[in-house]
């Protein structure tokens, strides 16, 4: 949908796409697209939104990106 967003995350030391590379495919250059040096720092941009997405956020990546998500949501 248009107001869709994408945030993007690098995961340390494992092969991860940048905004530049994701910009090249046609059905997403309509969205906007945030990249984020940090999940911590994605999930705090998430908490501050003033409206809430409609739909809730879906977390897709590796087993890396959920393990590190996991870790968070513990401390």
């Amino acid at each position: 949908k248009p107001i869709d967003k994408i945030l993007l995350v690098p995961i340390e030391n494992q092969k991860s796409c940048r905004k530049k590379d994701i910009t090249k495919v046609n059905d997403l250059n309509s969205l906007e697209i945030l990249e984020f040096d940090k999940l911590k720092f994605a999930l705090e941009y998430l908490q501050n939104l003033k409206d809430w997405p409609s739909s809730h956020p879906v977390l897709t990546g590796s087993i890396y990106l959920v393990s590190e998500f996991i870790q968070l949501c513990k401390d």
